[in-house]
Order: structure tokens, then C-alpha cells, then sequence
């Protein structure tokens, strides 16, 4: 779609400028609905921050050198600042005057201000013919009608209405004033473009464990959900991949869906890489209406070499004041890591969303293992999932001794006793935050200090043993 053709801005101001705005008033131009029947494309493009640019092309007949266009089946949460409106095909420009997004909807309410003035009628009970009587004024939902010669507070029977008072609409209306040069032909494809919130996508990842837990497979499923309150059918669909910057934050509605089983072939071609966002086309025409999520796939990998980690991580309160013998046993946490490199198996753009890892049992049958979130994450860089807690390998940290030196300066010795309630050896790291400026006194293990408030050891626990770290710390705060 690449529709622009416009007038130079003196001819679209001579063609506004004339006819539009006369000395005297004259007739508002003639309105002529545009609907979705209308259409000869659709384009989405879809964020993942309930965010979509639709892009809408109708056929319509300028029948009137200047006419209202009365888009109808427009997104009810359309954002009016950023309509646009263009020529999409080879013909002169036409001159865009006045928008109005019109959300003036039909409710018992809306009808009942507009029909003030005007008669309506009352059907009465036990009478077969309604009376007529005029509606003088409607405030607190309460109707003041005129009829037979008398003012009724409040409605005596059933108000009916001859017809819809001018200006209400059944559904959301995009009017927008256009003209066109003398003697250009009538028939014409316009492209509507805006921006709606009430589309989004998510990626939602499956991957399976084999059995050593050292490979997996995965694959990604794109789940679009609509909540504009129109239908969309028939679209060729882009999704980006990546955050934009807002004026605004956008809340993000949580859709439920049934989940896609298995592995498909994907139904996107390979991302574009575009302003350090990914945008993935899907193949072939979608169909996405109203209050209703479709799951399209994303992607697929197999085999892609992993790593299982256990992390115990300790608290980091403990160095600045005497906190006595307390021992509080934790669980170790499960983590599963792996590189999003060709060489592990990957080696692709992964779009934020959650991960939900499954692995089969000494029975063959599937069983859920954990999911985690995944941020956007380019290629070579690592993935860390966390999964659980392992209550068969557990750390129980202690502050053996405390020293203060001065008031900034303090001195502590910790042990941390490591179990391991399995029948094979485990690996466990060790990490501790420790802010200041710190140094290591004494460690019965190697620490690696991985950034300047933290220490890290990694363990081997024997099976159905336990295994005691202790490190002596100076902290300077």
C-alpha cells in the first residue's frame, strides 16, 4: 500500500477554501457512507504494546465536486490525532477538509436528548394506536413530554421513536470533508490510516526437555488478540517485535485463549530488522474479528543446547549489622540456560513473552516443569529461565561472627551449609550480594567476583551429602 497523491497545498487550499467556506452558510455537503463492503485492502501492523497502525482502503464515488466521506466500521478505540487520510490510486489530489471522529452512539439515553423538540410516540396500555406527544426536555433520565393537552413527568407508556434523529449513528464513524478538482472523475480508492489500541501480540514459547536435560526443543507462537470492538477480516498482518516510545502508557489487556498444540510450520516469513525492532510478516490473508485471539506460528528450533543451573542466592543484609546465629533453610532455584547462537541451535531474534517448558517422565507422558518470562533478546546473547525451586537441594546461610571496626567499617564470617537429598551429585553456585566496597578475608572455596557487589561460588554436592561454604568478608559502607 502506497497511497499519496495530495493536491499542492495552494490548489487544496483554493478547492477548501471556495466552496467550504463561504461568506453566507450554506448546506453542509452531501454525506455518503463508506462501508467496509467498500474495501479493496487491509493492513495491520500489529505492536506488542496494544498498539496497531491499520491501514484501510475503500473504493468511493465523489458523486459531488465536494462531499462528506462516512467511514463506518472504524476501530471504536481508534486515536483521532492520528488519522490520515490519502489518495491510493493514480488520480488528480483531492483536498482534505475538516475530521471528526464521531463516537456519538445509539443508546436509549442518546436518543431520548436528540428527540427533544420532537414528537415521538407513546404506546399506552390496553390502546391499540400509540399517541402522539412531544418530548420537551430529558435531564436524570427522566423524559417531560407534552401530550393531549397536558405535561406528563415521566413517561405514561412505551416511547417509540419514528426514526433515528439526526446525528446519532449505530456504530463509530470516521467523517471527513474532501474535494475534488473540476471535471476529475468520480470514482476513486482513498487509504484511511490510524492508530488503535485494542490490538496486540504476544509470543507464547513451548519448549520441550529431552531426557539428559542437556537439549530442547522450542517453538513460538505469535497470539493476536482483538479488542477494538470492530472486525477485521481479510488482512495482511505485520507484527513488530520490540518496545516503542510512548507519550502515554497504554495498559495491556491479559487474553485468555486455548493453547495450539505441538510444533507448526511457521506462518511468518523471516523477520526485517527495521530501527532495532523486528517486524515478522505473516503469510497470506487473517482474519481477526472481534473479542477473539488467533495463534499463528512464529518460529521453530530443535535441539538447541542447554544447561541446567541450581542457584542459591543469599541475603544481602548481613554485613553491616550483628544478625546472630539465624539460619533460614531455602530451596535452591532451578534455572535452565542456553545461547541464542547457530552454534547452540538458534541463532534468531526472540520476541518478548513467556516461556513454558515441558519434559516427559519415566511413563512417556508430558509434564509441565515451569515458564518464565522472556524479554527481547537479539541473537548472541544468553537466555536464563527460571523454572522453580529444587526442594531436594536446599542452603541454609548463618553469620558466625560480626566485628565493627569503625562506623563505616565491618567485619562478618558465614558459613553456608549445602544438602543434597538426591542420588546424584549436584552443582550448586553460591551467589552473594555484597554492596560497599568489599574484600574477601578468608574462603575455604574460590569465589569469582562477577560485578562489584557480588561474590560467586559454584559447589559440587555429593549425592546424599552436604557440603559447607564459609568466607570471611570486610565491608567498608
Amino acid at each position: 500500500m502506497t497511497p499519496r497523491r495530495l493536491l499542492p497545498a495552494a490548489a487544496a487550499l483554493a478547492l477548501l477554501a471556495g466552496p467550504l467556506l463561504p461568506a453566507p452558510a450554506i448546506a453542509a455537503p452531501p454525506e455518503v457512507a463508506v462501508e467496509a463492503a467498500a474495501r479493496t485492502a487491509l493492513g495491520l501492523t500489529i505492536y506488542n504494546q496494544d498498539l496497531a497502525l491499520v491501514k484501510d482502503r475503500r473504493r468511493v464515488e465523489l458523486a459531488h465536486p465536494r462531499q462528506a466521506l462516512a467511514f463506518a466500521e472504524v476501530s471504536p478505540r481508534a486515536l483521532p490525532e492520528t488519522v490520515m487520510l490519502a489518495t491510493a490510486d493514480a488520480g488528480p489530489g483531492l483536498a482534505f477538509g475538516a475530521r471528526v471522529f464521531d463516537f456519538d452512539l445509539l443508546t436509549r439515553e442518546r436518543l431520548l436528548e436528540a428527540a427533544v423538540g420532537h414528537e415521538v410516540g407513546i404506546e399506552m396500555p390496553g390502546e391499540e394506536t400509540p399517541r402522539r406527544a412531544r418530548l420537551l426536555s430529558f435531564n436524570n433520565g427522566q423524559p417531560v413530554l407534552e401530550m393531549d393537552g397536558r405535561i406528563h413527568a415521566g413517561a405514561p407508556g412505551r416511547i417509540i421513536f419514528d426514526g433515528l434523529p439526526p446525528g446519532v449513528r449505530t456504530r463509530p464513524t470516521l467523517l471527513a470533508e474532501v474535494a475534488r478538482p473540476d471535471g476529475s472523475g468520480a470514482d476513486r480508492e482513498l487509504e484511511l490510516a490510524y492508530l488503535t489500541s485494542g490490538l496486540n501480540w504476544r509470543a507464547d514459547y513451548v519448549a520441550e526437555l529431552n531426557s539428559a536435560e542437556d537439549r530442547l526443543d522450542l517453538s513460538a507462537w505469535a497470539t493476536l488478540a482483538n479488542t477494538t470492538g470492530t472486525d477485521f477480516l481479510g488482512a495482511s498482518v505485520k507484527l513488530v517485535a520490540g518496545d516503542l516510545n510512548r507519550a502515554r502508557a497504554q495498559p495491556v489487556p491479559e487474553m485468555m485463549m486455548a493453547r495450539a498444540a505441538g510444533p507448526a510450520e511457521s506462518a511468518m516469513e523471516p523477520p526485517q530488522a527495521l530501527m532495532g525492532m523486528h517486524v515478522y510478516s505473516v503469510a497470506g490473508p487473517v482474519d481477526l474479528p472481534d473479542r477473539q485471539t488467533r495463534q499463528l506460528a512464529l518460529m521453530a528450533a530443535p535441539d538447541i543446547e542447554v544447561r541446567r543451573e541450581l542457584i542459591a542466592r543469599l541475603p544481602n543484609g548481613v554485613y553491616r549489622g550483628h544478625v546472630g546465629g539465624r539460619a533460614d533453610e531455602f530451596p535452591a532455584r532451578r534455572d535452565l540456560v542456553f545461547e541464542n547462537t547457530e552454534a547452540a541451535g538458534l541463532g534468531q531474534p526472540l520476541p518478548a513473552g513467556t516461556v513454558r517448558v515441558y519434559r516427559r517422565d519415566a511413563d512417556g507422558d508430558l509434564v509441565f516443569v515451569g515458564e518464565d518470562g522472556l524479554d527481547h533478546t537479539g541473537q548472541g546473547r544468553s537466555v536464563r529461565l527460571t523454572l522453580g525451586e529444587d526442594f531436594d537441594v536446599a542452603a541454609k546461610p548463618k553469620q558466625v561472627s560480626y566485628r565493627k571496626l569503625s562506623d563505616r567499617v565491618f567485619e562478618s564470617q558465614h558459613e553456608v551449609a549445602l544438602t543434597n537429598g538426591k542420588g546424584t551429585p549436584v552443582e550448586v553456585r553460591v551467589i552473594a550480594p555484597i554492596p560497599g566496597e568489599w574484600e574477601m578475608l578468608e574462603e575455604n572455596h574460590h569465589h569469582q567476583r562477577t560485578d562489584a557487589a557480588t561474590a560467586e561460588w559454584t559447589l559440587t554436592v555429593p549425592a546424599e551429602q552436604a557440603v559447607t561454604l564459609t568466607y570471611a568478608v570486610r565491608a567498608r559502607f
